[in-house]
């Protein structure tokens, strides 16, 4: 699946292109100084989408039901939303003929929400037993149902970007201009969490020379990958046809495994870059909960 004409936003066509040098670029439009920053609406974004999905449903007898569904999917793209959100976005633009392919071609890569594999399995099971029994015995007994759930995917994509500038375009601050690559792996060996461990191998970039941009791309890589298992247990109480009160035990993060954030990356050159020292968000450690539900 492609996309086409998508929209997107130079931030500043009043930029000029690395000089390399230590001299700052000049703005191409400094004949106007009252001019500055020119930002450029236009629809000259692209995207492409490519995967294979797998879904596997089964309902057994007795009250058993499984489902499945693995993914494997790239995306690819020069802009998300109106920016690509990553380092490096517009600080290729230079004059406006020609300011789109360098843009684009400078900037083509992993999209923002890649993420490459993703395998989900859930299961529900109606217990079997008291389903005979009437009156107490039946309420107390009968009408428990086990759930459970897992999900696993690869980490989501990061863009490594330079502490601060080497470029010296006007406009272009730190922490958005991207490193050069090195050819060392992007990952240590073993990586580890803290800020006494390490992720990204620092070995595996280079700061770029002044007056230059780095020839790193954007979402190189990603961060860990990404794992939850969720168990829930149900009891039905039946009061009449209308009217059912549903009992619900539930544990989020059943093995209380911790799910880490993306390493720093924005901070090349600095002692804390590549180090994974948070969870990623929307994970927590082990939840219980429990719940009354009406149902009618």
């Amino acid at each position: 699946m492609r996309g086409a004409n998508l929209a997107q936003a130079l931030p500043d066509i009043n930029r000029g292109l690395p000089s390399g040098t230590s001299a700052t670029s000049p703005r191409l439009f400094s004949a106007f100084p009252q001019i500055g920053q020119v930002g450029y609406y236009t629809s000259h974004g692209n995207s492409e989408y490519n995967a294979l999905q797998i879904n596997f449903n089964r309902r057994l007898g007795n009250g058993l039901s499984f489902t499945s569904g693995y993914t494997e999917a790239r995306s690819h793209d020069n802009v998300t939303g109106l920016g690509t959100g990553t380092g490096g976005f517009g600080n290729l633009i230079g004059p406006l003929t020609g300011a789109f392919d360098r843009v684009n071609q400078y900037e083509w890569a992993n999209s923002d929400f890649n993420i490459p594999r993703r395998f989900t399995f859930g299961g529900n099971y109606n217990l079997p037993f008291g389903r005979n029994l009437k009156g107490a015995a039946a309420q107390a007994f009968a009408n428990w149902q086990v759930n459970g759930s897992m999900a696993w995917q690869k980490g989501l994509p990061l863009t490594v970007v330079d502490s601060a500038a080497r470029s010296g375009v006007a406009g272009v601050g730190g922490s958005v201009e991207r490193p050069n690559l090195t050819g060392q792996p992007l990952l240590v060996d073993r990586p580890t969490v803290g800020s006494a461990g390490q992720y990204l191998n620092p070995a595996a970039f280079a700061l770029p020379a002044a007056g230059t941009l780095g020839n790193a791309p954007r979402n190189l890589t990603f961060g860990p990958n990404q794992s939850v298992i969720n168990l829930s247990l149900f009891k039905t109480f039946t009061f009449n046809e209308r009217y059912n009160l549903q009992f619900r035990a539930e544990t989020f993060n059943l093995p209380n495994h911790p799910v880490f954030d993306r390493p720093a990356f924005n901070n090349f050159g600095t002692p804390a870059f590549g180090k994974i020292t948070a969870l990623a968000p929307g994970y927590s450690m082990r939840q219980l909960q429990f719940a009354l539900k009406l149902l009618f």
